[in-house]
């Protein structure tokens, strides 16, 4: 956890507090043995990939653990930002690396690794389009964004729609960023694009479980739509 006060979950949490280059400058100075919240997110996974009793990892959010990377690595560079060092983005790299690393081999232990972003109306340029479109996406950084697309297997958007707590899997209005749901199909072999969620969360991994395995005649429901942005050229 990078966000404090989760309440009302089951689950074993740990917080991290994240911190600026220059702050986290100020507490190496005063404490040698002081750990930022890069360095103890890197010990915890190592701990889980021993650890037979702990078969998911969840990094909430995925926006802070990023950024937590990120400003490691400009402390250690003695920097403010990586693009500071005019090095041709081999930082930008290095940070890249060490993320992508670091939950892969989380996922190589046979781990599960379940990453949360909130919610960000985000401008897309379609090529199909001649005018942007406003998208419901996550809020973490564009670079953090691409690493998940490339890390994840499934890309999906967590929201409450017209009484129903409801789980997009594909849009192809495209107002809303997810993956392309490969595999979800109801019991007639159709594509499944929503998953109504019951208010019952114990049964949230069965209904999708049964979407994925192609049991399910999921309930239908319009995906919020979202205002298509004009763009003016002056």
């Amino acid at each position: 956890m990078y966000e404090p006060r989760r309440r009302n979950i089951a689950l074993r949490a740990t917080f991290f507090e994240h911190l600026p280059a220059s702050m986290i400058k100020e507490r190496k100075d005063a404490d040698p043995d002081f750990l930022t919240a890069w360095e103890q997110t890197v010990e915890l996974a190592f701990q889980i990939t021993k650890d037979p009793s702990v078969t998911t990892l969840t990094i909430d959010t995925v926006d802070i653990a990023y950024e937590s990377c990120q400003e490691y690595y400009c402390w250690h560079h003695g920097i403010k930002n990586p693009s500071d060092k005019k090095d041709f983005g081999a930082t930008w790299n290095e940070i890249k690396f060490a993320f992508t690393t670091l939950f892969n081999q989380v996922i190589a232990s046979g781990k599960t690794v379940v990453f949360i972003s909130h919610a960000k109306e985000r401008e897309q340029e379609l090529q199909e389009l001649a005018d942007g479109l406003s998208m419901v996406g996550p809020s973490c950084s564009t670079a953090c964004m691409k690493i998940m697309k490339q890390v994840c297997d499934f890309w999906f958007y967590y929201g409450y729609h017209e009484g129903h707590r409801t789980l997009i899997i594909r849009d192809p209005d495209r107002s809303v960023d997810v993956s392309t749901g490969i595999g979800f199909m109801d019991s007639e072999g159709k594509p499944v694009s929503k998953i109504v969620i019951p208010n019952d969360t114990t049964k949230f991994y069965s209904v999708i479980n049964k979407a994925f395995l192609g049991k399910t005649n999921s309930k239908k429901i319009d995906a919020p739509k979202k205002v298509t942005v004009t763009k003016t050229v002056k």
